[in-house]
């Protein structure tokens, strides 16, 4: 049996997603989610970069605005990159295979169905 690391992030999406399509005509959507948490005395953010593929990446198009609670399941892969400044900056990215919205930014309780199922969820709106 072959290795597994996945990787559950709940945090509150920081824009909207945007959807292209690669050259073979795949759909690809990619967000971005901020998870607060606390060290000592202090609150600290960490954003993840979330790539969604395929139906998935329409249906997250579709229904996760900014602000939403979101929870997303996936592989991470951390990089790093100069800045335009001569730092080097850090980043991680999560290859999404499920995603799910827990609050829409009101508050509410979002249904989705993020398969490949080809099913619309039914969202209150």
């Amino acid at each position: 049996m072959g290795s597994m690391a996945n990787i559950t992030v709940i945090g509150n999406a920081g824009r909207k997603p945007e959807v292209r399509e690669t050259t073979n005509g795949t759909k690809v959507c990619d967000f971005s989610i901020a998870v607060n948490h606390k060290i000592k005395d202090s609150e600290q953010t960490d954003w993840y970069r979330c790539v969604v593929w395929g139906k998935r990446a329409e249906n997250a198009a579709q229904l996760i605005d900014k602000g939403a609670l979101v929870s997303v399941t996936g592989s991470l892969r951390m990089d790093s990159y100069k800045a335009n400044d001569g730092t080097t900056k850090s980043t991680m990215e999560i290859n999404a295979s499920d995603f799910q919205i827990l609050s829409s930014k009101g508050g509410g309780s979002v249904p989705t169905d993020s398969g490949d199922s080809g099913k619309k969820a039914d969202a209150p709106f």
